[in-house]
């Protein structure tokens, strides 16, 4: 690429046709009119372990394969659903503004119908293989999702994290806590009102608290740390616990596929 003189680290002498040597001529970017090639750039994102997107195709990779062998398929009126959901989520009333969009996105409405495409397939297949394991996941793990309500109480110094343990003890409101607070001036105190999260969410040892209890002050983090249970309503399998379970399984499932598959990084390993 004329123009180009990226640099080569100290320690890589690359062969003509290795891989580096190969992406040393193509360029990512130009800052200052310093050129960076997509090899230095490949490098740096490896060198940090930095590989999320590769972790992503190959997560990708995985659900489509697992689609195919299920035989998932969209039908035409599921991906006019989609299209019409898409464009009224973006906004885009007219054609005019739907190219215009793409355009932003350097993307061809094939391209987009791709993506659409995939979304579908991956949610119908999550559905699939997940759906039926939910209700029985539950009732073993029941007390996993009871619904918590938990306030956290958070300062630099020791010394003003213990005036507030008799409080929280005594059953002060969220109203008198506030007014701590207020007097804590130069010494940061945080208050932070976690409402209906389950016990997964949360350190085991608050999980484990009756109404009413309080726990620390313990150290986190440099900050001393409170907490008391305001509330545990016992676990139904609604709408969010039914989505948390979903998530919780597919991500599961991902995961041993990911493990279970033969996968080779020869970009990782060409560049480093």
């Amino acid at each position: 690429m004329s123009g180009l003189s990226p640099s080569i680290p100290e320690n890589v002498t690359p062969s003509p046709d290795s891989t580096y040597a190969i992406l040393a001529n193509i360029a990512a970017v130009s800052v200052n009119g310093e050129v960076l090639s997509l090899a230095e750039i490949l490098c740096q994102a490896f060198q940090r372990h930095d590989v999320e997107f590769l972790d992503k195709a190959i997560r990708q990779t995985l659900m489509m394969a697992r689609a195919r062998a299920e035989d998932i398929t969209v039908q035409p009126d599921e991906l006019a659903r989609m299209w019409t959901i898409f464009r009224q989520g973006q906004g885009l009333d007219t054609d005019e503004a739907l190219s215009d969009w793409l355009d932003a996105g350097g993307l061809s409405c094939e391209q987009l119908e791709a993506q659409l495409i995939s979304v579908l397939t991956v949610g119908k297949l999550k559905r699939k293989i997940i759906d039926p394991q939910i209700e029985a996941y539950f009732h073993a793990h029941r007390q996993q999702f009871d619904r918590l309500v938990v306030v956290r109480l958070a300062s630099v110094r020791a010394a003003l994290a213990q005036p507030l343990v008799a409080a929280l003890r005594a059953g002060a409101s969220l109203t008198d806590l506030g007014q701590h607070l207020a007097q804590a001036e130069g010494s940061p105190l945080e208050m932070q009102l976690l409402a209906h999260v389950y016990p997964i969410d949360v350190p085991t040892s608050v999980a484990q608290l009756k109404p009413g209890d309080v726990l620390g002050p313990r150290l986190h983090q440099e900050r001393w740390e409170l907490f008391r249970l305001e509330t545990r309503r016992p676990a139904q399998l609604d709408r969010q616990t039914h989505s948390r379970i979903h998530h919780l399984l597919f991500a599961q499932w991902l995961a041993a596929e990911q493990q279970q598959a033969d996968i080779n990084r020869p970009l990782q390993e060409g560049l480093l």
